[in-house]
């Protein structure tokens, strides 16, 4: 058999646009992803366990109403900054540009007009769809028109690959990332029980109150952010109730493994790996119980964002690795979701390799 991509109406948006729904076949048919023009969302990916049984494992929603409704991002491109910009604002060049203030006081992936509401122009091309969108000068106060073009390509061995590219007309800082929320017992099942999880950084970044990174970068060692060894998430939860909200650093741009979870009673496993130098760890302490697909209720602990990106706050903190795009260079990260089935026997094998 040979990979399959269709494309059909998912629904129609507020303002009376069409929005479809692209689904990515691979040939083994072994998993199923579901992507939306609007947001260029991650809507389903459908994975086997150990006995094969397929699941959808991303949270998300029913039809277009409850992405549009929603302010949790989930599935969905965010940019053209991802995380917090201090104070809503930043200066290139000697030009200060003020930003949407939507977390008071600073920016959230992006302000007001995040990608994750917007819609987009796809192109499919076999096993791959790429998704465009034009950032006009200006849109929550970011300089210069940005065009992106982000690639979801599902490959036979279970590998659903995100390539991100960006071009700009004017100097910009660029972070993007995709916000789904995983959880490999199936996204309705309400919590992250059973999942364990390792994130091989040595840092990480510690955040005030708002949220907001603060400029230093601390070694993991001896606190409750050592994710180096594998952690059961519920057994973590007692000792951090809030959660992991956090980016672990990783510092350089080459691909590297970023992220291992593994989910004991299903024997589900995601590798994730990336180009970008940071990845956001969060574990859904802001789910406040929307209503997904299936009826399923998303509360606190639902989901797992593997955020992979730079660091927050980049634009303003120059010891951080840059994340300014200037105009006739391209800007290029690719993110990689390898998803398998481990017994544990194989799971402890592969831990002690990392």
């Amino acid at each position: 058999m040979s990979s399959i991509t269709t494309k059909e109406v998912f629904g129609y948006a507020k303002d009376g646009t069409t929005v479809e729904r692209i689904t990515l076949k691979n040939a083994s048919r072994s998993a199923e992803v579901e992507i939306l023009t609007f947001g260029a969302i991650i809507s389903k990916i459908i994975v086997p366990d150990k006995n094969g049984d397929m699941k959808d494992i991303v949270l998300g929603f029913e039809n277009v109403k409850g992405y549009e409704d929603q302010d949790l991002y989930i599935g969905g491109i965010i940019g053209r900054v991802a995380n917090r910009i201090a104070n809503g604002q930043f200066t290139i060049d000697g030009t200060t540009y003020k930003l949407d203030v939507n977390s008071d006081p600073n920016t959230l992936h992006g302000g007001f007009n995040c990608f994750d509401k917007v819609h987009w122009k796809p192109s499919i091309d076999g096993s791959k769809v790429s998704l465009t969108y034009v950032s006009p000068c200006g849109q929550s106060g970011f300089p210069g028109e940005l065009t992106i073009t982000v690639t979801y390509e599902l490959t036979d061995d279970n590998c659903l690959k995100v390539d991100y590219m960006a071009t700009t007309t004017k100097a910009t800082p660029i972070n993007l990332t995709n916000h789904a929320y995983f959880n490999l017992g199936g996204h309705g099942i309400g919590n992250l029980s059973k999942h364990w999880l390792i994130v091989p950084a040595n840092h990480y970044l510690p955040v005030d109150k708002n949220c907001l990174v603060t400029g230093e970068i601390r070694p993991v060692d001896g606190t409750p952010m050592d994710l180096t060894k594998k952690v059961l998430l519920s057994e973590k939860f007692k000792e951090l109730p809030d959660g992991y909200d956090h980016t672990y650093c990783f510092g350089n741009l080459e691909k590297k493994l970023i992220a291992l979870v593994w989910h004991e009673e299903t024997e589900r496993s995601l590798k994730v790996w990336s180009t970008q130098p940071g990845v956001h760890a969060y574990t859904g302490y802001f789910l406040n119980g929307p209503v997904g697909k299936d009826g399923a209720v998303y509360k606190k602990y639902s989901g797992l964002c593997l955020e992979t990106q730079h660091y927050p706050n980049s634009v303003n903190e120059p010891k951080f690795p840059n994340t300014v795009l200037y105009p006739g260079e391209t800007f290029r990260q690719t993110t990689w979701f390898q998803f398998g089935v481990l017994n544990e026997v194989q799971y402890n094998s592969l831990i002690s390799q990392i």
